[in-house]
């Protein structure tokens, strides 16, 4: 296809955990995602801390994807970028202990999104609701996309095809959960 470009993902290991062989919707929509990833030309974006997730949670069928991804070079390795003022930031929100722990647990995602594509890939729409939110007192997190490639199946095999146009429903400050 003419003008398409690669995006760089970052995809959570919650993906990596449920694109299994089973025939459920979650990881056979898990899987087709993956699938796609590979056969159109997009990049996995990893670093140390998000490899180690990979590792620990993912699938047989994850195992093997990976290894094509390295064999046809689509993996992209980042260090892990700590910005101690967006951390500050976070913390200082009004939000509930509970909250900042599940924001902290996800936030080496939303680092290596910010220093790629502004992509994140995973099934938790609870951080994603949560990083939303948090868009409001952190500005660099708007505009960055969080998708799920359950809920958005179809619309987001689509979009990998196309090419490099961003979803405006998929950035965080513009996405509410339930839609």
């Amino acid at each position: 296809m003419r003008g398409r470009i690669s995006w760089r993902l970052v995809i959570d290991a919650s993906v990596a955990r449920a694109a299994g062989r089973a025939d459920n919707p979650v990881s056979r929509l898990s899987r087709q995602f993956l699938e796609n990833v590979l056969k159109i030309c997009h990049r996995l974006v990893l670093t140390s801390e998000i490899a180690g997730e990979w590792k620990r949670h993912r699938s047989r069928f994850t195992y093997h994807w990976y290894a094509a991804m390295v064999a046809r070079r689509k993996v992209v390795r980042r260090l892990q970028r700590r910005d101690p003022e967006f951390q500050s930031r976070l913390g200082e929100t009004a939000l509930a202990d509970k909250a900042r722990e599940a924001a902290r647990k996800d936030l080496p995602l939303v680092e290596a999104a910010l220093s790629s594509d502004r992509v994140v890939v995973s099934l938790d729409d609870e951080a994603r609701n949560l990083f939303s939110q948090l868009s409001s007192v952190a500005t660099e997190l708007r505009g960055l996309m969080w998708v799920n490639p359950v809920r958005e199946s179809e619309s987001l095999t689509d979009w990998l095809r196309r090419g490099r146009r961003p979803v405006r429903h998929w950035q965080l400050g513009c996405w509410r959960e339930g839609t």
